[in-house]
């Protein structure tokens, strides 16, 4: 990571770390073009400094005192999880679109009443993740071998005239994880990366998590040596964990919790902690902050912290940053903020799919100020696509698919080929006929035949390492696959197996769009930049909803499913305040199949995803996001980038690499 400036101490006041207010005279706005930005709580110095490069910052208690015209122009507020959004605050915003929150937490928002006013959501909860998983794992050291009562040993003198005693061993001992979202996800991995051995409860189970689900929380607390909270608060887990739930954890058992204060039984806690039902806690949350039970400050089997689980300088710099990007977003720009790229006639969105059926398209048509969105409809024949767009709007064609076009450059180097687009020439004829052919058994794996498994049973990712002579896992992504603020990292493109994985879709998306056409196509960034590429032709991109989400101002998962169709209606109003603000128009009838969420069946993930991704190639075109790719050797000649993906990795390699080790360690991790 590039050097930044550590986040000062100053910034934070009090003993959880709560954000000093910045409160004097209403800030003069400094000229027309900075608009104001509604501060709905009190906000790190640092983020206020990132804030006032945008616009004027209004502290929440000088809003009413904002003359009506200055308060009407506001569309964007900035607040924290903590101090959620005052009804009251929002009745003096009555042209708000979008309120960012500094944190995870959702459960002091009342999500409905935004909806109803048109107002879109954003948090910053990808930032809190590794830091509040980290503080989960020191939470649960500290407490097996009894640390902060070590050290006070130490510093009272106790230590030459007494033994401190035998604590417990950590290594092996099973971890219970309740709830496995970002941070669950996060902590389970540091678990089994330190010899514990996780298992984990939600209410369905994740098919790409690699630890045992427990349905049954009880017997999770039971199964439980130390038995750690991780789910969001909200009234669907308000006294989640009970008398119960502690009585099945047991004398011997440990609970921790970085979650949210109202998880807990506070009252069943104290009583099963004074008469020795369960052995100890450690509570970064409570129920009432910043005071909580005086009760649990007399318990010596706690560890108390005040909130600051995700409360790290890295943290407070990465914030202030992010919550710019966001607020950015937002804002009404000036008439030279933005640089649009050359405008295509025509712009189109294939959500893509190893079933024809399920195949859904978005498209949208240049006016002459304007883009006007057609309702998704589906891609029908591969055969004829690029007749048929070309025949709705003579001139340049931008297309957008949401499978893989490139290769990690790792496996690129070694196949004696110049780039990705002569490698797509060359698969499928001699001596790569069976390179789209997916591998039954590990035997088969080759640099010719890199697609594995066929079936599961057995099946594991070190096979694919060792087939194709790979140093790590690493090596199978591409960089652009990495994990992001809007997204957790996504599945190697050679692996075939799973609801995640994307292999098989770039198999048919590769055989049956690009290899037909590659004569007439240009593929960003491999045959040039996209400003160059979008002045004629046929200019093709690889896309991914997901990653639109976060850009456009949807909450992040698991708060809300495209695949329920309440889910989908839950975040229309963001949608449509996005449509709203970029000035498209829409056809008949779709701003009523957005507000529906597209049907109850659950192909409506399909047109919905369709028009997602459409909306973020809108913003790179219109110059609201750069395109985003790194001009290195590695992305413009092997493995192309995810079109708007504005976040690479902190250390990316300019050149592919050209040599790798010739024998690969005696051990791969799964």
């Amino acid at each position: 990571m590039s050097s930044r400036p550590a986040a000062s101490p100053s910034n934070w006041s009090g003993a959880r770390g709560r954000p000093r207010a910045s409160c004097s005279s209403i800030p003069r706005c400094t000229s027309p073009k900075m608009p104001d930005i509604a501060l709905l709580g009190s906000m790190m110095d640092s983020v206020q400094a990132q804030l006032r490069r945008l616009g004027t910052p209004i502290p929440h208690d000088q809003l009413a005192a904002l003359p009506q015209a200055r308060r009407d122009a506001i569309t964007c507020a900035v607040t924290s999880a903590v101090n959620g959004a005052p009804p009251a605050l929002l009745d003096l915003l009555p042209n708000l679109t979008r309120i960012v929150s500094a944190g995870a937490g959702r459960d002091r928002f009342d999500q409905d009443d935004l909806a109803r006013r048109g107002i879109a959501l954003c948090d910053t909860g990808a930032l809190v993740s590794s830091d509040t998983a980290d503080m989960a794992i020191a939470l649960l050291y500290a407490l097996a071998r009894d640390l902060v009562h070590a050290d006070a040993h130490v510093r009272s003198g106790t230590w030459a005239q007494a033994h401190f005693g035998h604590r417990t061993r950590v290594a092996g001992k099973t971890v219970g994880v309740v709830g496995l979202g970002r941070i669950g996800w996060l902590i389970a991995t540091r678990l089994a990366g330190a010899g514990l051995k996780p298992i984990y409860h939600t209410r369905t189970p994740r098919p790409d998590a690699p630890w045992p689900h427990e349905p049954d929380l009880a017997t999770l607390a039971e199964r439980s040596d130390f038995l750690i909270i991780a789910v969001p608060g909200g009234a669907a887990t308000t006294g989640l964990i009970d008398a119960t739930i502690l009585r099945a954890l047991g004398p011997n058992g440990a609970l921790i919790n970085i979650s949210r204060g109202s998880v807990i039984d506070e009252e069943a806690l104290i009583e099963a902690l004074t008469c020795g039902t369960i052995k100890a806690a450690a509570l970064d949350v409570f129920r009432d902050e910043p005071t909580p039970d005086p009760r649990f400050a007399t318990l010596p089997n706690t560890i108390l912290t005040p909130h600051i689980a995700a409360i790290t300088e890295d943290f407070a710099t990465e914030l202030a940053a992010e919550i710019a990007r966001l607020v950015a977003d937002a804002l009404p720009r000036p008439t030279h903020a933005a640089t649009p790229l050359a405008t295509p006639a025509l712009v189109a969105h294939c959500d893509w799919s190893m079933d024809p059926d399920k195949r859904q398209m978005a498209t949208a048509l240049r006016k002459a100020d304007h883009w006007h969105i057609t309702a998704p409809e589906p891609v029908g024949p591969t055969q004829d696509l690029l007749p048929r767009l070309q025949a709705r709007a003579p001139g340049a064609l931008f297309l957008g698919f949401d499978f893989p076009i490139g290769l990690p450059a790792a496996y690129g180097a070694r196949t004696g080929l110049s780039d990705f687009p002569a490698a797509l020439r060359a698969f499928g004829t001699p001596p790569w006929e069976q390179w789209f052919d997916v591998c039954e058994t590990p035997a088969q794996i080759s640099q010719h035949r890199p697609f594995y498994p066929k079936r599961p049973g057995g099946t594991k990712r070190d096979h694919l390492l060792s087939g194709l002579a790979l140093p790590g896992p690493a090596a199978l992504l591409r960089a652009c696959e990495s994990a992001t603020p809007d997204r957790p990292a996504a599945c190697a493109l050679f692996w075939t197996l799973g609801g995640n994985q994307v292999g098989k879709g770039a198999i048919t998306g590769w055989r049956e769009v690009l290899q037909p056409n590659l004569a007439q196509l240009s593929l960003w960034p491999f045959h040039g930049p996209l400003h160059t590429l979008l002045r004629s032709g046929i200019t093709v991109a690889e896309t991914y909803p997901g990653e639109v989400y976060g850009q456009i101002g949807l909450p992040r998962a698991p708060r809300w499913s495209k695949r329920a169709q309440t889910g989908r209606a839950s975040v229309a109003p963001a949608i449509l305040s996005h449509i709203t603000r970029r000035g498209h128009t829409l056809a008949p009838g779709l701003q009523e199949s957005i507000t529906d969420g597209f049907g109850p069946k659950p192909s409506g993930e399909d047109p919905f995803d369709a028009l997602i991704g459409l909306l973020g190639m809108l913003d790179v075109l219109d110059g609201h996001r750069p395109s985003g790719a790194p001009d290195t050797p590695r992305v413009t000649q092997w493995e192309g980038w995810i079109l708007g993906q504005s976040a690479p990795p902190s250390k990316l390699p300019s050149e592919p690499p050209s040599t790798l080790p010739s024998a690969l360690p005696s051990t791969l991790p799964s």
